[in-house]
């Protein structure tokens, strides 16, 4: 089997920004005077407990503790947290289960006995910005994104099938964020008139199902169609160079620069050609060298006493490093600072564009940084279709998943619009 690597060049690479979740501080004004109520439907000492802890990590987010309140029924028009059993248990013991769906009065959150009762600072924060994102829903207007920051003009639409009903939901956004959704059976959506037109680009025409790799449509004011079709194809790093990288980190000293007396040579050397020639540490630092003579150090045991007489993050260390890198060739470290490691991993962080014709164009998003050089999820590509005479518009939308409030603490893969058609079909009537 041969393997090859092909490299695309990037059209447009727009970094990910977005903080809202970050901080509660930025939080506050989202929550500002909404009304938060936390309903124990449970009502023993396990769920007591549970609520107190909520409370106490909710404070945070808002600036008045008053707006949290404590009851056992729904308050209309508040985020009602509602801590129940989970399905098992209502089952088991033959009652009727707790869970309700969220409705435009009711805006809801379970949190189970069994699954919650470690609730931590990053649940909460998951399920705030859940809350908020039913709330948007409610009141049918964008409070989480600035809609008009695209300077999109008229009308745009986004359009996902509901799996589990066999249903096709529309929503469509006005430039001032206001939006509404629309429903609409899979029997009857040809033969309504105004979305008639979408048939052809959600249907694969060999089954007369649904397309599987489809994951939305998307169209302008203007009526272009564009497909967002989910790929097999992922992004990697730049594994030839972080190999190369890895394998000069393991690579031992040059034999005529192993022992002590030819490091602490290599020190002087630095000290001479750098700024640091009265540095008490770096003097201290080769006697110490010099006095081990011929005897050989390996690469493991000068770090650790580099590391031990200059400090690991000393901007001496720094240097020093730098310099038996760029002038002997002898690398200590795989580097960590920010430009390094967005050369090497490029290819998995922030919306990158490209290949794009006159009808197709592709696009990965990725993370907002590196991580202990570990990612949670390959960047899968994407590709964008324009269908028939339509043009391709996708890239006026990019921003649109520059948003931290879909999958907390990262970006959305998709246009965060497709995240609220989810959450509408949860949605159920009043009650």
């Amino acid at each position: 089997m041969d393997v090859n690597f092909c490299c695309r060049e990037i059209d447009d690479n727009l970094p990910l920004t977005s903080t809202l979740l970050k901080s509660p501080k930025q939080l506050h004004s989202k929550l500002d005077g909404q009304a938060i109520h936390i309903v124990d439907r449970v009502n023993d000492e396990e769920s007591a407990y549970l609520v107190m802890t909520l409370k106490q990590l909710l404070l945070p987010y808002i600036t008045d503790e008053n707006l949290i309140t404590v009851g056992k029924r729904d308050k209309r028009d508040a985020l009602n947290f509602r801590i129940i059993h989970d399905a098992d248990f209502y089952e088991k013991m033959g009652q009727e289960d707790e869970y309700l769906p969220s409705t435009n009065e009711f805006r809801r959150q379970h949190l189970t006995i069994e699954s919650s009762i470690n609730v931590s600072d990053a649940i909460v924060k998951t399920i705030i910005k859940e809350q908020l994102i039913k709330r948007d829903i409610s009141s049918r207007t964008l409070n989480l994104f600035d809609w008009a920051k695209l300077e999109l003009k008229g009308v745009w639409t986004f359009a996902a099938w509901d799996e589990e009903r066999n249903h096709v939901i529309f929503m469509e956004i006005q430039p001032n964020g206001n939006f509404e959704f629309y429903e609409i059976e899979d029997r009857g959506i040809f033969n309504w008139e105004k979305f008639d037109k979408y048939k052809d680009a959600m249907i694969d025409s060999s089954s007369g199902d649904k397309s599987r790799t489809l994951e939305g449509l998307v169209i302008s004011d203007t009526g272009d169609i564009n497909q967002i079709f989910r790929s097999d194809e992922i992004t990697i790093p730049e594994l030839s160079k972080i190999e190369a990288i890895i394998n000069e980190v393991e690579t031992e000293f040059p034999e005529n620069k192993r022992s002590g007396k030819a490091l602490a040579g290599l020190i002087q050397e630095f000290m001479t050609e750098s700024s640091r020639k009265d540095s008490e540490e770096l003097v201290r630092f080769s006697d110490e060298l010099q006095i081990l003579g011929s005897n050989e150090l390996d690469k493991r045991s000068f770090k650790k006493l580099l590391n031990e007489r200059l400090g690991r993050s000393s901007n001496i260390s720094s240097e020093l490093r730098n310099y038996l890198l760029n002038k002997h060739h002898i690398r200590l470290i795989f580097s960590k600072q920010k430009e390094n490691l967005e050369d090497l991993f490029d290819a998995s962080l922030n919306i990158k564009y490209f290949g794009e014709t006159e009808k197709e164009a592709y696009y990965f998003v990725g993370d907002q940084n590196v991580k202990d050089y570990s990612f949670k999820d390959a960047c899968h590509l994407r590709k964008i279709l324009a269908v028939k005479d339509s043009k391709l518009i996708f890239r006026q939308l990019l921003q649109t998943m520059d948003v931290d409030f879909v999958r907390t603490g990262q970006s959305t893969v998709i246009p965060f619009p497709f995240k609220y058609i989810r959450e509408y079909k949860n949605f159920g009537v009043a009650k």
